[in-house]
């Protein structure tokens, strides 16, 4: 980190120098311009191979009932939703807020009980 001239800590966000303390509310705000369309930007700019590869993801997993599972990076919570699904009720998907700013899902808390087709957060 950098020092401005009033003393304080600096950080960069894209080419501009910013307050550290604004960087976390700069970052959610270019995150909740694009969430409503992130699927759509990753289709296009990958050809379709995102959904592929999250495919890929939950089969290699081989999750079964009853297991637990943390999405550590939630994006739109499609993982955590098909996560939720191989648990069922008796198991537990853990995925960060920010998947519910993204998609409009449950606005909550950031875990659950996994129960097929829910949220992956708990109210």
């Amino acid at each position: 980190m950098n020092k401005t001239r009033e003393n304080g800590d600096t950080t960069h966000f894209g080419y501009q120098t910013v307050g550290a303390g604004e960087k976390a509310g700069l970052v959610r705000d270019v995150f909740d311009s694009v969430a409503t369309r992130y699927d759509l930007m990753n289709d296009l700019m990958s050809g379709g191979m995102h959904r592929l590869w999250k495919r890929f993801t939950v089969d290699q997993a081989a999750v079964r009932p009853g297991q637990a599972v943390l999405d550590l990076a939630g994006g739109t919570g499609d993982l955590a939703l098909k996560f939720a699904r191989q648990v069922g009720e008796k198991g537990l998907v853990v995925s960060p807020i920010s998947t519910q700013r993204c998609c409009g899902r449950d606005a909550g808390g950031s875990s659950t009980r996994a129960r097929p087709a829910m949220s992956p957060s708990r109210r």
